[in-house]
This record gives C-alpha cells, structure tokens and sequence, in this order.
C-alpha cells in the first residue's frame, strides 16, 4: 500500500510539473493584499500580504520580496512559506538578505531581500508588516502587477485614515469609500488581470496595469509640517529645509579671487564648476530627513563630499556671493512627466541648478563632473522639474534639443586588400546625447576602446589602436545654442573583411551594422518613439590595384511614417567610392495597426545594410 502510494505521489508530481512547464505565463499572482493603517500623522502600520505561484525561472522576479528601511520606516514582521513538491519551508525575518547602503556614516536605508532558491514549480506566501514613524509624508505604491507576463487573480489596497483627514491620489480607478468607527476607508479591488506583454517601443506600464499613488494632503516629517496640495506647497516645504546661505569665510575669500578677473557672468559660471569639480565628489546622503534637506555649504567644504543636494546647494551659494542669482531644482531621472495634478512628495530622485541668463536658463549637473557645463543631459532633457524656493515654487520643463541636433556621423575609410582583408580608418562625430557612452572614454583601458568602438563592426577585428579624441566640453559660453559634440578617431585591421569568391570580392556597406528588429508576432500595443535622430554613414573604400566596381549596392530612397533613407554614392577622383547614407528615426506614438508597415520597412533598410559592393579583378575580364 505504501508502494501504491509512492507511486501515485510521483505520478501526480509528474503531472503538475509536466503542467507547470505548458503553463504560457511563468507566474501567476493568486492573491495580493496591501493595508496601510493610519493612527495619526506620525504613525502608520502598512501590512502586506501576497501568495505568487511560479512555474519557471522567468518568474522568479514576480515573487522576489524586496523593501527598504530607514530611521523613519521600519521592517517590523516578516514571515514566508515555500511549498514546493509537497514540502513547505518557512523562512522569517532573520533570514532576509540585509543590504546597508553606504555605510552608517553618510546613509541609514537598508534593503531587505528574499528569492525563494527551490525547484519549479512553487508557491510562495509572504506576510510582513512596516511600520512608520516620525510621520507619513507619502502612502506606499500599489502595483500588484511588477512583472511582465504575469497575471493577477486578485488584488487589493486598503487605506485606513483618521476620519477627515485629506489625501490627493491618482489610480487607474476610483476607489470605493466608507466611513467606520471615525475612520475613513478608501479600498481599490482588482480582479482577474491578464498578463502584459512586454513589446519594444511599448508605452508606459501605468497604461495597461493597475496602479494607485496616494499621500497625505496635509503631513507632519521629521519635527516639520508641509502642505502638497500644489507644487508651490511641497517646493515652498522643501525650501524650509535649506540650511544657511553664508559661506565659510575661507571659501569666500576663494571664490572672490577665482573671479576677480573673469569678464562675464558665463566665465565666473565655468570657473566655480571647475573647481566644483576639481574639488568635492558625490556620496549618497539620506540619513533622515537628509533625503530632502540639503547638507550646509561649510560642511560639504570642510568634508570635499555631498549628494546632488548638497553639491547643487554649495555652488547655489558660491554663486550668490558673487551675485548670480540661481534656483534649486528637484527632479526625476527616470519620469520625464508627473502624474497631472499630484505634487506628493516622493516623486523626485535628483536635484540640480538651474541659473537664469540674459539668453537663456542654464541647467547645471553638479553630481557629474564629466558633463560639460551648460549641456541638459538625456536624464533631464525635456523633463519636467521643480523650481524650489521659499517665495515661490514652481512646475516648468527643462528644455529638449530638437531632433535636428541628434545627428550622430561614422566616417570610414576602407582600405581593402585582394585577399579580403581591409584596414579601417574610423571617425565618430557624436553630439548630445550620442556623447554621453564616450564622455569618460579618455578613462577606460585598451580592452574597453576596442570592445566598445567595435562594437557592430561587419567582421572580426585582429589589431586596434585608438587615434584621438576631442571635444567642445569647455567652449560653453553663455551662448543658448551650445551643443556638445566628442570626435573619436581610431583605426582597426581585419583579416577577412570581405567574402572573397574566385575573382570576386563582396564587401559589407556599411561598416556597422544597424540592422532594424522586429517581431513576428501580432503586436498589441501602440509604438511610441520618445526621441528621434539621425545617423550618417559614410563610407569611403579604397579598391585595391587590379579591381574594378562589377555591382554597387541597390539602394533605394525610404520614406515612411517611423524612418527615412537617403543614400548617395559617387566616385572620387582617386577612383575610390564613397557611399553615404542618412537614416532619419521619427520620434512619435503610432498605432499598434501601423506594425506591418513598420516590418515592412525594417525589412527594406534591413536588406540595405546587408547589401555588399561587389568588386572584380581585371584578370577576369
């Protein structure tokens, strides 16, 4: 009997992971629920509970536990359940994978983190309490849907608040209200979620998923008070936090001498961010309300470090001891917009400068001294950003570059040999943007240059030397039309560029390849393309003695909705050839019917950049 039972076990084992690997998702969330408990405006408990299966390993990630703590915020409880194959494994707070971010001089905030590490598939059940003290300026997220591919059977959040009390949110529903007990109860419900899928130029999640960002109108943070309801309040919060303006008497006396014999506001700019510079460095400080108040301007001179808070605010100061006004500004890096009409707290990640001119506003990154003084950097080109300051706070958007400037040029000249060998002279022209990946370039090793600057290259590359590299990133005077631009110049050999056959040699035009991928399968959401540019190539090829042009590539002018193509090719006098394309990508939202036409044209350019230039001997002929 106990055989027969044996067997019946392993039969049904058998079953459910013969099942598990036909299932199309790798995951599926059974049930989620979030409760955040608000006692007052210094206290709240957030209690989390979640039970995800996973089938395979792509799934993992749906069922990864990750929270962060801080002096204001707690981890208080943590429990776990793992069943896999019958067996269940129990795990608790102790068992969690610590992290201290920084060290305890300069940061408090410890992640906490658990991936189950068992066979698929498995069920895993959390439940874990946070607690909140010091004051609530902002409620968690809920975003039962974190993973693509991934289902939700069930799901909801609970907000529980003292009766009156005013919150701001934005959700992808409105929430069912309740009063009990002098309590006000908000509660979001979602039910049978099918899986996203993850596409290419896809729009945001927060269009297809469901979502709630809530806060508290009016908070209590750290010993100081704040209202969010507008932009002007949480900016004008946030500018309370400033520490004094007054520099040491030390660092005045230097930024008085440094300049004295500057001739115009924009030379007394670049001098203090050259010795910004030269002179302090970037470490994360978030201890407590350090994540919003700015370290004081002796403390980052005395100490040589601070955050973007803190950098931005001692040149904020060096500034005004000369007279130039400037105004703090509070962002995020990875949202170029704010959800409409929801200034809560929280939303920002990074903070700079902004300096009005005569001609134009200039925005300074004071974290990164490799950025060249006066350029927006794709992190905040086009984003919209925040004003801070105690008078008055507002909402503007920084400034993009229009498409025209993103013009990025590969100049190559190929010096082919009848054994299909070829040596290359190569030349990348990159402004704005396309800069950014080079802009430490003159700090990376040998192995890096010829990894990174080959990277696409048609064929093998046996030797490479790095020529030159130069750049305007000094040139910034005050001008509004500044672009930054890096010139890169090196050369590289290959042995068996072309495909050489009998008489004939076929050589790759273009140099790099700059394929276009699609999917075959039916597309389900609209295409967005937030930037769009250009890319020049051209390609100049040396034919070796005792050849001749028998076939030059076909390539025929593109024009459509998503991309152009223009090509050139003529014969220069020294009989060379040189063939020159521009691929022009247009940045826009198209709909999801448009994705035909769109693999039709990625296959168009696609057979243009696979297209070769067929040479022969004389001897042939």
């Amino acid at each position: 009997m106990k055989h027969a039972t044996l067997i019946f076990a392993a039969t049904v084992l058998s079953c459910t992971v013969a099942a598990a690997q036909d299932r199309k998702e790798p995951a599926i969330v059974e049930e989620h629920t979030e409760v955040l408990t608000m006692s007052s405006a210094m206290n709240a408990i957030y209690k989390v509970s979640s039970r995800i299966t996973v089938f395979r390993e792509e799934g993992d990630a749906a069922a990864a536990f990750s929270e962060t703590t801080d002096s204001y915020i707690s981890l208080t409880s943590f429990n776990a359940t793992v069943t896999v194959g019958g067996k269940k494994i129990k795990s608790k707070l102790s068992d969690l994978h610590k992290s201290i971010r920084g060290g305890s001089l300069v940061d408090d905030i410890v992640d906490y983190s658990f991936i189950p590490d068992v066979s698929y598939p498995y069920t895993v059940e959390y439940e874990y309490t946070m607690t909140y003290r010091k004051g609530v300026f902002s409620f968690p997220p809920f975003l039962p849907q974190n993973a693509y591919d991934v289902p939700v059977k069930s799901a909801s959040y609970t907000l529980d608040i003292p009766e009156g009390t005013e919150i701001m949110y934005r959700a992808w529903q409105d929430p069912a209200k309740s009063n009990a007990k002098g309590r006000d109860i908000y509660l979001w419900e979602v039910k049978d979620v099918p899986a996203l899928k993850h596409e290419s130029m896809m729009p945001s999640m927060l269009e297809f998923i469901p979502y709630v960002y809530s806060a508290p109108t009016d908070f209590v943070y750290g010993g100081t008070t704040g209202n969010q309801s507008t932009w002007d309040g949480t900016g004008k919060w946030n500018a309370s936090l400033f520490p004094s303006e007054e520099l040491p008497e030390e660092l005045r006396a230097k930024v008085l001498e440094m300049t004295s014999s500057c001739e115009n506001d924009a030379a007394r700019i670049r001098r203090i961010y050259q010795w910004l510079r030269d002179n302090t460095r970037y470490v994360s400080i978030q201890l407590g309300i350090g994540g919003f108040a700015p370290s004081a301007p002796s403390d980052v001179y005395r100490s040589g470090y601070g955050d973007c808070k803190a950098l931005s605010f001692l040149m904020h100061s060096m500034l005004k001891a000369i007279g130039i006004d400037s105004r703090f500004v509070a962002l995020s890096t990875t949202r170029a917009s704010f959800p409409e009409g929801y200034s809560a707290l929280g939303q920002m990640n990074h903070a700079m400068l902004c300096i009005p001119m005569q001609a134009d506003s200039i925005w300074v990154e004071c974290t990164n001294p490799a950025y060249p003084l006066g350029y927006r950097h794709e992190d905040i080109a086009g984003h919209q950003v925040l004003l801070v300051d105690k008078d008055r706070s507002e909402l503007v958007r920084v400034p993009g570059y229009p498409d025209s400037l993103r013009c990025i040029t590969y100049s190559t000249i190929l010096d082919i040999a009848a054994d299909g060998s070829a040596h290359a002279q190569c030349n990348i022209n990159a402004p704005l943007e396309h800069s950014e990946p080079y802009i430490t370039i003159r700090n990376w090793e040998t192995k890096q240059h010829m990894s990174r600057l080959t990277k696409g290259f048609r064929s093998s590359v046996q030797d490479f030397k790095l020529l030159d590299v130069k750049d305007n990133f000094q040139q910034w005077n005050g001008e509004k039309d500044y672009v930054p631009v890096m010139e890169i110049s090196y050369e590289l050999d290959s042995r068996h560029y072309c495909k050489v056959m009998g008489e004939r040699l076929f050589v790759p035009v273009p140099v790099f390849s700059r394929a276009i991928s699609v999917s075959r399968a039916e597309r389900v959401h609209d295409m967005v393309v937030n930037n769009g540019g250009s890319i020049m190539d051209v390609v100049t090829v040396r034919i070796p003695e005792g050849y001749s042009v028998e076939s030059m590539p076909k390539i025929s002018p593109i024009s459509t909705k998503f991309f152009d193509l223009e090509a050139e090719t003529e014969m220069l006098p020294d009989g060379s050839i040189r063939i020159s394309l521009k691929s022009v990508v247009k940045a826009g939202r198209f709909p999801k019917e448009a994705y035909e036409e769109y693999r039709i044209m990625a296959r168009n350019v696609n057979r243009i950049f696979e297209s070769s230039l067929v040479l022969s001997s004389a001897t042939r002929r």
